[in-house]
């Protein structure tokens, strides 16, 4: 057993199929979920540990050591995925509004009535602050700053897969037969 801050990775019969180094990948992979610079620290050649980072996380017995560590993990944190979603949910849906309201307000200038508008605070006893990245006086009044909403919505649609960032790649075919042929002889 391996174990970690706590958590325990149980040997699955897969993962006795998994060599020392690939064994070792998964562990520095889920350092910070970087495939290449976990190969590099797994001893895989830095020329062609992007190449090995992500056929290793295609494999099915390393996906599947690497999501039962994730799976524990995320059921032992206090942060689960539905209280991230909630979050930007709360973010997403905050509004300015809530915070403070145009007010007119009339001054007497040489007895003439002025009428202008100013940005009041409302009373925020209630209001989920949460959503608020900034609040500082400055000399022209209270600064309230939003958190990024655009940045809330971007997250969440990537979660759900909204949409996706394409990426086209061309490889010369012979470089991809020469990498399999040399790592098939391992």
């Amino acid at each position: 057993m391996w174990d970690k801050g706590g958590l325990t990775m149980a040997k699955e019969s897969n993962n006795s199929k998994m060599t020392p180094k690939q064994k070792k990948f998964c562990l520095e992979y889920l350092k910070d979920l970087n495939a290449t610079q976990a190969a590099i620290r797994a001893g895989y050649s830095p020329d062609t540990a992007d190449i090995i980072g992500f056929e290793n996380l295609r494999k099915p017995n390393i996906k599947e050591y690497i999501d039962k560590f994730l799976d524990e993990y995320l059921s032992r944190s206090k942060v689960s995925i539905a209280k991230v979603l909630s979050r930007l949910d709360e973010i997403i849906e905050s509004d300015i509004g809530d915070f403070v309201e145009i007010k007119d307000i009339t001054t007497v200038v040489d007895n003439i009535p002025v009428t202008s508008q100013a940005v009041v605070c409302k009373d925020t006893e209630n209001l989920n602050t949460r959503v608020l990245g900034e609040i500082s006086e400055t000399n022209n009044g209270i600064k309230i700053k939003m958190k990024d909403t655009l940045k809330a919505i971007d997250l969440k649609g990537k979660y759900l897969a909204m949409w996706t960032e394409k990426v086209d790649v061309t490889v010369d075919s012979a470089i991809i037969d020469s990498l399999r042929a040399k790592y098939e002889n391992k």
